[in-house]
């Protein structure tokens, strides 16, 4: 599985996750990907301003 996280900051405390995406795979027995099995995506309006840049 993969998954990608984007956040307002590096502040685990303050800062939060405004996008998820995750994609799960299938594999061969030795672990090579072959397929996408599932995929995910979310957003989160943020509860603060994002600074551009």
């Amino acid at each position: 599985m993969l998954l990608d996280a984007e956040t307002t900051g590096l502040d685990h405390v303050r800062d939060e996750i405004i996008e998820l995406g995750m994609v799960k795979f299938d594999y061969t027995p030795d672990g090579r990907v072959v397929g996408v099995r599932e995929t995910f995506s979310a957003f989160n309006e943020p509860s603060v301003t994002i600074p551009p840049g």
